[in-house]
């Protein structure tokens, strides 16, 4: 959130604010000279970084289509860990499916997703990695190669 627009601006000396702003999903946006970076002031938020993916906020914030309709999303709201990656890995989930199954159709491309989890414990730093097939899956993963 933003407070004060006038002081962030000048923080900003890659973003050219003496241009006239650019109005986008109802939020001013200003570009770099070379156009790699922009700044948009969306009501009292600023969303700073590379164009296009300042874009996409933007358009995500209109459309209200975000990371948080995904269904992975879920997984990192409930979880409780210090950092939280989710990912989805197609070779493990070849090779899973491979060694489990002889018929196979070339065209289907099947994933696996999986989330990291890391903890800071009184015992040191935990991670944790749960996937769609989880430990067998692993265990058969490895036997494959």
């Amino acid at each position: 959130t933003v407070k004060d627009r006038e002081k962030l601006k000048k923080t900003l000396a890659e973003i050219n604010f003496k241009a006239a702003p650019e109005r986008l999903s109802n939020a001013d946006v200003w570009r770099s000279e070379d156009g790699s970076t922009a700044a948009a002031f969306a009501e009292n938020e600023l969303i700073l970084g590379e164009t296009e993916a300042v874009l996409k906020c933007l358009e995500a914030k209109t459309s209200g289509q975000n990371f948080t309709k995904n269904p992975g999303f879920r997984k990192f709201a409930e979880s409780n860990a210090v950092a939280v990656t989710y990912a989805a890995d197609s070779d493990s989930a070849e090779k899973v499916v491979a060694a489990m199954s002889s018929a196979r159709d070339e065209n289907k491309k099947f994933i696996i997703d999986y989330l990291t989890e890391t903890r800071v414990t009184d015992k040191g730093i935990e991670r944790r990695t749960v996937s769609d097939f989880g430990l067998i899956g692993t265990i058969i993963e490895q036997l494959e190669e």
